[in-house]
């Protein structure tokens, strides 16, 4: 836990980045070019742009280019958000105008996704180290912490979801459940890395479960017994469609709710196995 005289946010931004280190999150404003605001980003003729330039490189249709960009922003958001509810037990509150984005796509190729917190408020629970800094809100309990993060996600990214959805022709039950695949999974790296699995799949269980549509996601776990322990995974709730784009045609990914789920756990053995052998190697 990090000393009063800390900044929370950044603190926390800075401990999520080991189990998450895909998806980087800075505090503060953005440094460097390339960077946008999330309202300037929600607009017909933004979105409409976006969806043109990923379709444009993943040529797969619109339908693909909608799931990506919903994926691409609101995606490592639910997830870093979500890691830090299970491991900090504190919660960032994103507002639209705290959020800045990395550039999505250019010409040549899609790029990682890179998020600043410009801004945000945090919740925290009783005794944290942190109570009494500016902007930080004390909670009662962890549960309060898992139903804003839902709640908080759905008020961020309802504009987003809407236009992507009407612009793209992609449902928003499909947009939404892909979110709700990213708190899951956020939780389960964190617990990964903390070596408490189990309690984050339990957290992310009821987390969801008790959330409100459209984020309400009962979670397809899929646990493998592997050298004598069990080894964890989530398996997507909706399809992501990369296997319509040009580099990945007909190709799905392990976890894919549209392969049977006997090939999906055949397929996680054999990266279990390879891993092993790469560290023994």
């Amino acid at each position: 836990m990090v000393a009063v005289t800390e900044n929370p946010l950044a603190a926390t931004l800075a401990r999520l980045a080991v189990p998450l280190p895909a998806w980087p999150v800075q505090p503060g404003p953005p440094r460097g070019a390339g960077w946008h605001r999330y309202p300037d980003l929600l607009d017909d003729a933004a979105v409409s742009a976006l969806l043109g330039a990923l379709d444009g490189l993943l040529r797969g249709g619109p339908a693909l280019a909608a799931q990506t960009l919903v994926g691409r922003v609101a995606g490592p958001v639910a997830s870093v958000l979500a890691a830090a509810v299970f491991t900090e037990r504190r919660l960032p509150v994103v507002e639209p105008g705290g959020l800045a984005l990395g550039r999505l796509a250019d010409d040549h190729r899609i790029h990682p996704p890179t998020l600043a917190l410009v801004d945000a408020r945090m919740l925290v629970l009783p005794g944290d180290p942190a109570v009494g800094h500016p902007d930080v809100v004390v909670v009662p309990h962890p549960r309060v912490l898992e139903a804003e993060l839902t709640a908080g996600l759905h008020r961020l990214f309802a504009p987003l979801v809407e236009t992507v959805s009407r612009l793209g022709r992609r449902g928003r039950h499909a947009l939404w459940q892909a979110v709700g695949d990213r708190v899951a999974v956020g939780f389960l790296l964190a617990g990964k890395h903390l070596g408490e699995p189990a309690r984050a799949r339990a957290e992310a269980d009821r987390t969801l479960a008790r959330a409100a549509k459209p984020l309400n996601l009962t979670v397809d776990w899929l646990e493998i017994e592997h050298r004598g322990r069990p080894e964890l995974f989530k398996r997507k709730s909706v399809c992501c469609l990369y296997y319509k784009s040009a580099e990945y045609r007909d190709e799905y990914c392990t976890t894919c709710p549209l392969l049977p789920r006997d090939e999906s756990l055949g397929r996680l053995r054999a990266y279990l196995d390879e891993r092993d052998g790469r560290a023994q190697g």
